[in-house]
């Protein structure tokens, strides 16, 4: 589940030339061979409810976390998180196929300075409004908003990793999609599923199918692995983070099938 790194500088550009190409269509199999994003990710894959985390590093608590999936009655997905031990939350709504229709950020960085993000996606652009400030100098001063070019098959930073839970998950499967961002634009992911592992978490010991990928920013590579429950509907049972830390399932309440 996604935990947002203290955001860089943001790049005000009137859109990223990286859309142009292909790329930003996620690709099934084999990197030769295209396919929509329709048929790679499917939200109804995944189990809806209420998900409760602990995020663990050294063997010790450092935040708790709440995941919410709610299936609307316009047939979107909405997805929240909240992460008290990082003040953060964030939600992300997004088509069946998680094409990106809105998504926000909230959350107080590590000096004490405030950051908020909202985005509106439509169709091939996004409109991006981004403050930041310090919570003595007064209330938050006004949005710096600005637009970008987003082409088909493009994911919300945020729920990149639902999207992962949300394929097929067939041991040996590679896929490559892009995700958006304020702060550091389109990002180019490469996934592969590697198969099947027993996962214990304090919620209980799970079938899970092992899915990692990489995430090319322009502020740096990340990786990511990410633990989805064998039985469907699926849902994230762990993952873990490149610095060491491993969001474990602790609980579901209101799950539904």
């Amino acid at each position: 589940m996604r935990k947002e790194n203290q955001p860089v500088n943001v790049r005000k550009v009137p859109f990223f030339p990286v859309f142009l190409g292909l790329a930003a269509v996620a690709f099934a199999q084999e990197p030769s061979s295209p396919a929509p994003t329709s048929t790679l990710f499917d939200a109804t894959r995944l189990r809806t409810g209420e998900f409760h985390y602990q995020v663990v590093k050294e063997g010790k608590e450092i935040s708790g976390s709440v995941l919410t999936i709610e299936k609307r009655a316009d047939a979107s997905f909405r997805f929240t998180a909240k992460f008290d031990g990082f003040n953060q939350q964030w939600l992300s709504i997004a088509t069946r196929a998680f094409a990106p229709i809105t998504a926000q950020l909230r959350m107080g960085r590590a000096n004490g300075d405030k950051y908020t993000m909202d985005l509106v996606y439509d169709k091939r652009r996004v409109t991006a409004a981004v403050s930041r400030w310090k919570p003595e100098a007064g209330s938050a001063p006004p949005n710096k908003e600005f637009t970008a070019e987003v082409m088909s098959g493009t994911v919300d930073q945020r729920v990149d990793w639902a999207a992962v839970l949300s394929s097929p998950l067939q041991e040996g499967q590679k896929f490559r999609f892009t995700v958006y961002d304020a702060e550091t634009g389109v990002s180019h992911v490469t996934a592969n599923v590697s198969g099947e592992e027993e996962i214990h978490t304090p919620a209980g010991t799970f079938k899970s199918i092992r899915a990692s990928y990489r995430i090319e920013k322009s502020s740096g590579a990340e990786t990511y692995a990410i633990f989805a429950s064998k039985d469907f509907p699926r849902f994230l049972v762990r993952e873990d983070f490149q610095n060491g830390e491993s969001l474990q399932l602790t609980e579901i309440r209101n799950g539904h099938d």
